[in-house]
């Protein structure tokens, strides 16, 4: 008989106990807290599971390679040491998540992959229920009697496809390796997503306190002083958690216009770099001459630079700042939180991505970048009407050399008319200017 005195909310904890039992041979008894509702919640999750649940519950309690958790994995963010242990964990190795100061350490790991591994099983092809996720190798062999284990991951279609641990004296420790390297290959390729990962002790408080007042509803706090309001929660932890230094690798996130709204009139691209990853966006919409537009993110792959290209993008971001604001901006390149990038009026994700990112390196027009980064506005090549057509190609446009000031959209170059025609000389009507 086993006796289990906790209850968490998660499938795997759940199998991890079923693996101490003799199977079908013996009896598991739960320990309730009576009245607690949450216990009977959890309580009645655990026993009535699916049937792809209960046979990669029983791989996990059967072979140590485990198996590909099904899509219908439940399991907690809350991690399984306790919240005395987080001071002493500290200094330990960690992966930090920017978005929710979420830490996954090396006990955290299995558990991270495997929510991973379920969240992606729909996207991997030929991935079946009896699919091993570890792979195990047995080193330095003594009488037949292995000294050390090596753990590989298992899980084509995937980036962490292969990723092996360090050397072990069991098993389960070259699993939590092998896991605490993969979390980190995802965190590093912008792949991470900010749900997989653990909450820290002070977020779980939070939410903990908001469900005691309102057990009905999921209602943000409203707190009023001087006649404003605060909402905590909505109070990001991200732009804390950034480093303070030269960023020289930067992690883009791609927002782009879903469709074209106006073929004559396309909204390119534009690019946010951070330098720690930013969660994703979900679709936003815009609203623009009575028309919503939808607004989608891409992530991308991170961007290696050296410092004088990262310059060249501090310096074309603070330029494009100042002609949406019309005012003088400055800011350090040490105290940039973030940073612009244009993109080519025409780029879209690939459709065939399937789990990876798009490589964005080659795709940014760098010498925009660099013209930018060095004027704040260059002269109208005038040389004759074809070149006047091709240079104000979707270009902004202002009569006197003044940073600040009105500025006129170009809408078409009329061919038909001179400087001294009258408008009723033309058969077509003039075009509108919009001011920018």
């Amino acid at each position: 008989m086993c006796i289990s005195y906790d209850l968490f909310e998660s499938q795997t904890s759940h199998a991890y106990v079923r693996a101490r039992t003799r199977g079908r041979e013996s009896h598991l008894v739960h320990l309730v807290e009576r009245g607690n509702d949450i216990h009977r919640r959890i309580l009645s999750r655990i026993t009535n599971i699916d049937a792809n649940m209960l046979r990669w519950t029983e791989a996990l309690c059967n072979t140590p390679e485990s198996a590909v958790p099904p899509e219908t994995l439940k399991e907690t963010v809350n991690p399984y040491h306790s919240d005395s242990e987080d001071e002493d964990e500290i200094s330990k190795p960690h992966i930090k998540e920017p978005t929710t100061s979420g830490r996954i350490y090396l006990q955290d790991a299995t558990t991270v992959l495997y929510r991973y591994a379920a969240s992606t099983r729909s996207l991997t092809d030929g991935v079946s229920e009896t699919q091993r996720l570890f792979e195990f190798e047995d080193i330095d062999k003594v009488l037949g009697v292995p000294k050390a284990y090596r753990c590989t991951i298992n899980l084509p279609g995937t980036p962490i496809h292969g990723i092996a641990g360090d050397l072990a004296s069991t098993r389960a420790e070259a699993r939590r390796s092998s896991c605490f390297r993969a979390c980190e290959q995802l965190y590093q390729s912008n792949l991470l997503d900010f749900r997989l990962v653990p909450l820290p002790s002070c977020l779980r408080a939070q939410y903990e306190y908001e469900r005691q007042r309102s057990p009905d509803k999921d209602i943000i706090p409203d707190v009023r002083s001087g006649g404003t309001r605060s909402y905590p929660r909505q109070q990001p932890n991200f732009w804390s958690n950034i480093r303070k230094s030269l960023p020289l690798k930067l992690y883009p996130l791609v927002f782009y216009v879903d469709g074209n709204v106006d073929k004559d009139d396309p909204f390119g691209p534009i690019v946010i770099l951070t330098p720690e990853p930013l969660p994703d966006v979900h679709q936003i919409r815009l609203f623009t001459s009575g028309m919503a537009i939808s607004v989608r993110s891409q992530r991308a792959a991170p961007l290696v630079v050296d410092e004088e290209r990262l310059k060249e993008i501090q310096a074309f971001s603070i330029r494009l700042c100042r002609a949406i604001m019309n005012k003088a901006l400055v800011n350090q390149l040490e105290d940039m939180a973030y940073f612009l990038l244009p993109m080519p009026k025409a780029w879209r994700p690939p459709t065939n991505l399937g789990l990876q990112v798009p490589d964005i390196s080659d795709v940014v027009p760098w010498d925009v970048v660099s013209l930018a980064a060095k004027q704040w506005a260059i002269a109208i090549k005038g040389e004759s009407a074809a070149a006047i057509q091709s240079d104000l190609e979707d270009a902004i446009i202002q009569d006197r050399w003044i940073e600040f000031t009105r500025r006129y959209k170009v809408v078409k170059v009329r061919t038909d008319l001179t400087p001294m025609s009258k408008p009723v000389d033309s058969p077509v009507s003039l075009s509108r200017m919009f001011p920018y």
